[in-house]
């Protein structure tokens, strides 16, 4: 059963929206939430997203020790949180004193700037990664670096060029530093990220010089990077993002809506952001104003239709990069590109290559073969069952 929405959009696992309810919300609601939580989870088996949100749960319902027989085991938990991310920010900060010396200023996005700029305590927010953009021009000398530092490329070639716009690497002590060419995966073109850059402000980070990205951009950049990963069952798998929505939310009190709207459209990401913020007002309809989705709704309306239509049709998850439907493709491809018909059909191919993850242009002919083959199979076997 697809766990989605009315409109075909990606919904939470349950045990999430259980989570996130109990913090989102105030008063004998959140509590009631936290409890049906605690009767619901198997701390032997419960699954990574859960894992990293236990820290603000302890911190929440601290006081109801008494009726939660996990408290101890929470507390453990928070503490390697806390032991965790202060050895990340010890990397992080050795990372950016070196750039520093190279003449670079390193901008923190995602997780690394929401734990700055937004938590009150750095266990509240465990980090799987630390994300660092550095301009394409210093992206050679930056890499060098931090494998100077110890940090190794994560995956191996043949996975890395599957990944266009970071490069993960990881050391000794399993810390990982994601080196970003790109803030947005959808959006890998040059000078795309510029702008952004400008808006953002310069801070000392452990003595060293980085830079932050604005409200607007952590927020839209949290969004569509939180949507990346969707599970078979057709729900969000990573949703640590949600959290640090809200906090972003709530601290910026002035927080521009139409920015965000208008710089989304922009970088053609409009209907990774309509999703994003459905999943949050699934959790509290007050947190996003109504027009919002008033905007996006025009921006992107067409598009979200075709897509969620496709889905419905032919039963695939077309936010998956491994659904095959050459149609939903193009109606991703054309949706992100403005440009004329013959450009869009010049660039095809390669937006092929990049969403089927293949290596090679020589592939896509055997690739469609093969999956046009499975599907006609698929369909002769349906028919030999009736």
């Amino acid at each position: 059963m697809k766990k989605c929405d009315e409109n075909g959009l990606p919904g939470l696992d349950p045990m999430h929206r259980m989570i996130f309810r109990s913090i989102f919300l105030e008063g004998a609601a959140a509590e009631d939430h936290f409890r049906r939580w605690i009767d619901s989870v198997d701390f032997d088996a419960i699954d990574y997203t859960s894992y990293r949100m236990v820290p603000m749960l302890f911190e929440r319902f601290s006081h109801l020790r008494e009726e939660n027989p996990y408290h101890g085991r929470m507390k453990g938990i928070r503490q390697y949180f806390l032991y965790k991310n202060t050895l990340t920010v010890k990397a992080l900060a050795d990372y950016a004193a070196a750039l520093n010396r190279a003449g670079i200023t390193p901008l923190l996005f995602k997780g690394a700037a929401c734990m700055l700029e937004y938590y009150p305590n750095p266990s509240l927010r465990p980090l799987g990664d630390a994300d660092v953009l550095v301009e394409r021009k210093n992206i050679g000398k930056a890499a060098g670096i931090l494998e100077g530092l110890g940090f190794i490329p994560k995956y191996d070639t043949h996975m890395r060029r599957k990944i266009r716009h970071s490069v993960d690497y990881i050391n000794g002590s399993n810390l990982a530093i994601d080196l970003h060419i790109s803030t947005l995966h959808s959006d890998l073109r040059r000078g795309a990220d510029r702008a952004l850059i400008k808006r953002a402000s310069e801070r000392s980070f452990e003595g060293s010089a980085v830079r932050l990205p604005s409200p607007e951009d952590i927020f839209l950049t949290s969004c569509v990077s939180g949507i990346r990963e969707i599970a078979g069952n057709y729900t969000i798998q990573n949703t640590q993002w949600l959290m640090d929505c809200k906090l972003i939310i709530e601290k910026e009190q002035a927080l521009d809506w139409r920015f965000i709207v208008c710089e989304a459209n922009r970088r053609k990401t409009g209907l990774d952001l309509f999703i994003a913020l459905k999943l949050l007002s699934e959790v509290d309809e007050r947190l996003v104003p109504a027009f919002v989705f008033d905007e996006l709704e025009d921006a992107g309306n067409l598009c979200k239709a075709l897509i969620v239509e496709r889905y419905r049709t032919l039963g695939v998850n077309p936010f998956k990069p491994s659904a095959f439907d050459i149609r939903l493709k193009w109606t991703l491809h054309t949706y992100r590109d403005d440009h004329n018909i013959a450009v869009m059909l010049a660039t095809f191919p390669a937006f092929i290559i990049r969403n089927f993850r293949l290596d090679h242009y020589y592939q896509i002919p055997s690739f469609v073969i093969k999956n046009v083959w499975r599907r006609l199979g698929g369909r002769s076997a349906g028919r030999a069952e009736k």
